[in-house]
């Protein structure tokens, strides 16, 4: 019986999920230090604003170009340079004297973090049987969920108490050592599997990534991807806070706690979902169920008359549960591409989800724009509740196609694919 694991494996796989769960407390840092920031640079909004997405701005456009280095050169030296990078990138931004100098750490951050997924995906692929595949992939991202629901509470503490530069300088002495273990303690590569191809030189890193843009189960594939991931990015990471205070009448506070359900519900769910593939082995029938069951859920939140507050924990947890599914795309674009492809195949798959989801969140506050009646309440736009109900179709519809695009997915492996 082949061996699944060895433990060098287990450690370089932890290393590449404390890293994501560390690129995610960097992810969002500004969002908990936006009123020191504006005091500190005598900057206004809109600069905080643009300071924050220029993280953005690095991470999108370096997806398969990460993707391709890994496939050239391995994860110990790009993990260990990623998170060097990160920490660099922190000790800037924490030392920044003016907005340019803390926008340059801040692309830093974003150039560090572009290797965070895809090189947790390298690993799962690379060190462990494909049989462990979505399991790990998926218990990885959950280390990445903990960040986006622990990070925000944790960064407040630090700089409620040591304020914002000294804050970022302990994250960046983390992401510092950080490195230095990575690059110390991950030796040689996969021990599990008999045969590991290896891109060899830089024409056939190019030939990968063209056989991958040649195949249209690629296309097929991170297009649903993005569809399925917008429960997420549009919904919980923006829109879904307002929604809940203007449908059910909360406070803020309350409402961001409802809403962050949706990632505990992905904690939990890409773990269990990831297994049950794995064991099942069909990934396509699981995102189409999967896409289905959120479609009921989410579509319960955004039209049906409002539920009692505990039902709405309960359904924002399985929303999340169910959206947890498109983290079986990474799997699925790795087994459809050659092996010697994974970690570009993952890239590429990441880059659609990372450059279309850039659209989809504008898209619902333009339609909200569009529907508004013009009436405003202290200086601010007064969106209905009908208002957000018809921005908010721009959901279902994605769930939607996400199901019609699974139908069209072929996710045997390449070669019986081919």
């Amino acid at each position: 019986m082949k061996k699944q694991y060895s433990w060098m494996g287990i450690f370089v796989w932890l290393c590449a999920s404390v890293f994501y769960l560390y690129e995610y407390f960097l992810r969002v840092s500004p969002s908990v230090m936006v009123n020191e920031l504006m005091q500190t640079f005598q900057v206004n909004a809109g600069a905080i604003g643009l300071l924050t997405a220029l993280y953005f701005y690095a991470y999108s456009p370096m997806q398969i170009p990460v993707g391709m280095m890994m496939d050239r050169y391995g994860a110990r030296r790009l993990l260990s340079f990623a998170t060097l990078v990160c920490g660099l990138g922190s000790l800037l931004f924490a030392v920044a004297p003016n907005i340019f100098v803390a926008g340059a750490g801040r692309l830093l951050i974003g150039l560090g973090s572009a290797f965070a997924f895809v090189g947790l995906v390298y690993v799962s692929s690379h060190w462990f049987a494909p049989a462990l595949l979505a399991l790990l992939v998926g218990l990885g991202n959950s280390f990445g969920m903990v960040g986006a629901i622990a990070g925000e509470d944790l960064l407040s503490i630090l700089i409620e108490s040591y304020g914002w530069r000294l804050s970022m300088f302990i994250l960046a002495i983390v992401g510092l050592i950080g490195a230095l273990i990575i690059f110390l303690g991950v030796r040689g590569e996969n021990k599990v599997e008999d045969h590991q191809p290896k891109a060899t030189n830089m024409k056939a890193v190019l030939g990968n990534l063209k056989l991958i843009a040649m195949n249209k189960h690629s296309w097929i594939n991170g297009v649903l991807s993005l569809m399925f991931y917008a429960t997420m990015s549009a919904f919980a990471g923006l829109w879904g806070v307002p929604f809940i205070i203007k449908a059910y009448g909360i406070s803020k506070v309350m409402a961001a706690t409802i809403v962050s359900m949706n990632f505990v519900g992905w904690l939990f769910g890409g773990p269990l979902l990831g297994y049950f593939s794995d064991h099942i082995h069909n990934r396509r029938y699981f995102l189409m169920g999967s896409a289905f069951l959120a479609l009921l859920t989410l579509s319960s939140v955004i039209y049906l008359p409002p539920m009692p507050i505990w039902l709405l924990y309960t359904t924002f947890f399985f929303v999340g549960i169910f959206s947890s599914a498109q983290i079986l795309t990474f799997p699925i674009s790795i087994e459809i591409n050659p092996q010697e492809a994974r970690g570009t195949a993952a890239a590429f798959t990441n880059f659609l989800i990372a450059g279309g989801g850039t659209f989809l969140a504008p898209l619902i506050g333009y339609i909200l724009d569009n529907v508004w009646d013009g009436k405003m309440v202290a200086g601010v736009a007064n969106y209905t509740v009908q208002d957000f109900r018809i921005a908010l179709c721009i959901l279902p519809i994605s769930l939607i196609l996400t199901i019609i695009l699974a139908f069209f997915l072929n996710d045997s492996p390449y070669k019986k694919a081919k």
